[in-house]
């Protein structure tokens, strides 16, 4: 009887020992998402589930956010109809269209890019309620695009200001999302506040759930050219009497005040707000006033001045080669209303005056 225990003792540890030796394999998703779940920090080691990317961690929100007054509101009010402008400086500019809705009710649409060096997108653009941030998700469809990524703090307490500022991610195949050395600027462009001259083109569309997730694409009219603003006439680079030195890299603050110039025009910038590198303000043409965005990407060593004046945008863009003793001179993008940007044959022009 004893030495039949002892058999049976070691059996029983002789299956352990294969058992130990031999795990069971756990099969791999084998289908990629059409669009991201909720942000995750990006594992170092490949992931369990290596079909589904890995997400950007989430910016951690402060405890008692600012009231916020934007129309955009917050979680903010994303509905089928809506136009936005993104901008996600080097990359480029898009215009978006919200025209139905994914399996989870959120608005999907397209991202059509405002230059011919810029590709189109799909694009997803929904809130995350238990990390209380908004992404906006421009997919390639192949495992490639871009994510923006806004929190509370990213909007305005101006009633009339419709921009968000976000962080940017990019995504390459078959890589976790990596921060860009940049950000995002989103624009409701039809919204209550917005000009009426810029509305949709396209028919209002309905509410039917699109339960595949792929978007409907909607018809868009080819947006007109325009003529420069400028007509023609050179940018003064000559300092004004009050400039300030200048050095470079650019030192960004709030207070700050900014002469910028393109052709025979001038606007005044102050900057009023700073957050994650990016100064905001306003900028002031006669007596127009509209937005101010300037940022430094230490990544393409550029400086970038952003102005949206009514239906009229600005997109300035300085490098060291530009550089002067008192002034910054670069390229600018100019965009009216629903028109294709266009790079002017005039300079801009940047100086700081206080």
């Amino acid at each position: 009887m004893k030495s039949f225990f002892v058999t049976i003792s070691a059996l029983i540890l002789a299956g352990s020992v294969l058992a130990q030796t031999n795990p069971p394999t756990t099969p791999t998703t084998p289908t990629t998402p059409p669009r991201p779940t909720t942000p995750a920090t990006p594992a170092p080691t490949t992931p369990t589930q290596p079909a589904t990317p890995a997400q950007p961690a989430t910016p951690a929100q402060p405890a008692t956010p600012k009231p916020v007054v934007s129309p955009i509101g917050w979680p903010p009010k994303l509905a089928l109809g809506q136009r936005w402008v993104l901008s996600l400086e080097p990359i480029g500019q898009w215009d978006i269209a919200l025209s139905a809705r994914d399996r989870d009710g959120d608005p999907i649409g397209t991202a059509k890019a405002t230059t011919e060096k810029t590709a189109n997108y799909q694009v997803f653009f929904y809130y995350v309620q238990k990390d209380n941030v908004t992404n906006l998700y421009l997919s390639a469809n192949n495992g490639t695009g871009f994510l923006c990524q806004f929190g509370q703090n990213s909007l305005s307490s101006n009633p009339n200001d419709v921009t968000m500022v976000g962080a940017a991610y990019k995504k390459d195949l078959n890589k976790p999302f990596e921060k860009m050395d940049s950000i995002c600027l989103a624009t409701w462009i039809n919204s209550p506040v917005a000009p009426l001259s810029i509305q949709p083109t396209t028919p209002t569309p309905t509410t039917t759930t699109n339960t595949t997730n792929t978007p409907p694409t909607p018809t868009v009219s080819t947006p007109p050219t325009v003529a420069s603003p400028t007509n023609g006439t050179a940018t003064d680079v000559k300092p004004p009497a009050s400039a300030l030195a200048l050095a470079w890299v650019p030192k960004i603050d709030v207070n700050q005040v900014w002469l910028a110039r393109i052709g025979n025009l001038s606007f005044d910038v102050t900057l009023q707000r700073l957050a994650a590198g990016v100064a905001r303000g306003t900028a002031k043409r006669g007596t127009t006033t509209g937005d101010a965005f300037l940022f430094y990407n230490s990544a393409e060593n550029r400086l970038t001045l952003e102005m949206n004046l009514g239906t009229d945008q600005f997109i300035c863009s300085f490098d060291i080669k530009g550089v002067a003793d008192k002034s910054y001179t670069g390229a600018v993008v100019y965009r009216s209303g629903s028109s294709v940007a266009q790079t002017l044959k005039e300079s801009c022009a940047l100086f700081r005056t206080k």
